[in-house]
């Protein structure tokens, strides 16, 4: 569905559909023009997965803050708060974002809307690094091909 602007769109690959917002420029107005696009777009979408990808992300403590209303202008915050709800209620998979430029994760925080140290079940501040999984044991090696064992397969050669 075109948005009538260059600064959110969207596109299918395969099963897939991506949507890219605009972060930094576009109103983040839950009522606003992208937002009803938005709302619109997850609807019509039959693909089987939707992905999300935008700029400012909606939690960060890397070299941003999320929780700041200071930090890019408040930009993390009106999506946390205006454009969260809707990407969940549309059925949204996965929502890649930037600007903080570091790596981070943390357990589904589904439906909460709020800074970090609010709503989230178990947490009185931040939430918890998910414990790490001791590193599994290496594979043993493969045995050795014997002169008398099979050759592989060939591939096919690929269609002109």
């Amino acid at each position: 569905m075109p948005s009538g602007t260059e600064a959110y769109s969207s596109f299918d690959h395969a099963n897939i559909h991506f949507i890219c917002l605009d972060s930094h420029d576009s109103d983040r107005d839950a009522a606003g023009q992208m937002a009803q696009w938005l709302r619109a777009e997850l609807a019509a979408t039959t693909r089987d997965w939707i992905v999300a990808f935008f700029h400012h992300p909606t939690y960060t403590e890397g070299t941003h803050d999320s929780d700041s209303s200071l930090d890019s202008k408040g930009r993390m915050n009106d999506l946390r708060a205006n454009f969260l709800p809707i990407l969940e209620a549309g059925g949204v998979d996965l929502i890649l974002t930037g600007h903080s430029r570091v790596y981070e994760r943390s357990h589904l925080l589904d439906g909460h809307y709020g800074k970090s140290d609010t709503g989230i079940p178990g947490s009185s501040s931040r939430p918890a690094a998910p414990a790490r999984s001791p590193s599994p044991a290496p594979a043993p090696p493969a045995p050795a091909r014997s002169p008398s064992s099979p050759a592989a397969p060939a591939m096919p050669a690929p269609n002109p």
